[in-house]
Formats: C-alpha cells, sequence, structure tokens
C-alpha cells in the first residue's frame, strides 16, 4: 500500500469516527450510498432507509436547489469542489440546523462517478437566540441612552430660550 492510499484510508476512518463532521458518499444521481455515525444519528428518523434515499430528503427544497446549480457549474468547470451552506433537518423533523458543507466530485473519464461530501452544524439554535438576545439587549440601552440624552438636551435649550425671554421682559 503507497502512501497516498494509507492517508485515504486514515482519513476515511476519520471521518467514519467523527463526532464532529458529517460525512456522506453520494452517487451521480445525488443518492446516499454511504454516510458516517454523526449523520445517521442525527437523522436517526430517516436511518433504517439513511442508504439508498435521496440527499433532498434530508436538506431544504430551495438549499437542494441551490446545490444543484452549484454541482453543474462546478462540474462544467471540472473544479475540484465547492462550498455551501444547507439547513439539515434537525433530528424533530421540523426545525433545521444550518450546516456548511464542501462537495468532492469524482470523476470516472469524462463523467461524474460519485460526490464525497463534508460538513459540519456552523449555529445552534441555542447559541442563535442567545446572540439575539445580546443584541436586543443592547439594542434597548442604546435606545434608552439616546432618548435620555435628547430629552436632557431638548429640555437644556429650552430652558435657555426661556430665560432669555425672561430677561428681555414683556415688553420688547
Amino acid at each position: 500500500m503507497n502512501s497516498e492510499s494509507l492517508l485515504n484510508l486514515h482519513t476515511e476512518e476519520s471521518l467514519d469516527s467523527s463526532t464532529y463532521l458529517y460525512s456522506v458518499l453520494l452517487n451521480q444521481d445525488n443518492i446516499i450510498l454511504n454516510a458516517n455515525r454523526k449523520f445517521s444519528q442525527e437523522l436517526f428518523f430517516g436511518s433504517n432507509k439513511l442508504e439508498g434515499s435521496h440527499l433532498s430528503d434530508y436538506i431544504f427544497p430551495q438549499d437542494f436547489s441551490k446545490y444543484e446549480l452549484l454541482l453543474k457549474k462546478s462540474l462544467s468547470k471540472r473544479e475540484r469542489s465547492f462550498f455551501m451552506d444547507l439547513r439539515k433537518v434537525s433530528m424533530d423533523g421540523v426545525d433545521f440546523e444550518w450546516t456548511r458543507w464542501e462537495f468532492f466530485p469524482r470523476y470516472d473519464k469524462n463523467k461524474i462517478k460519485e460526490i464525497v461530501a463534508i460538513g459540519h452544524t456552523i449555529e445552534s439554535t441555542s447559541i442563535g437566540k442567545r446572540k439575539k438576545e445580546e443584541l436586543f439587549l443592547k439594542q434597548n440601552e442604546f435606545i434608552e441612552k439616546m432618548t435620555f440624552d435628547h430629552s436632557h438636551d431638548m429640555r437644556a435649550r429650552v430652558a435657555n430660550i426661556i430665560g432669555i425671554l425672561e430677561i428681555m421682559g414683556e415688553d420688547k
């Protein structure tokens, strides 16, 4: 076995047992031929039929359309790989998680043989909620400070005008 074969074997074993990365092998028709444990476990509602099912069953339709366009573009230019963000259906089958993927088309002569896809989650819902809450609190603080500053600035100006009018007296 040459060093490249050993590297590929080691990489494939690492991807299969990864607890962070998703790894999926697709055929030219986007049918799942193989998926690592992490991807299979997170899609437990389809894990019995995961292999042999279509990739579009696990991602949003708009994202799958975008994927198809990027794949066509990649194939026409014979690019080594392409990146994209996909919304993967979450465990409950209702919500979704944002994931970032890199797709590696493998060619046999001039035709696509298979596609290796490697991805990971880029934002969990709880992190997103926390960020939104923090931004909302900062925005409220800013609005309160701005309102306080403006009301006091305005009051000071009006008080100055009233003071000048009193000094001038009624007859002027």
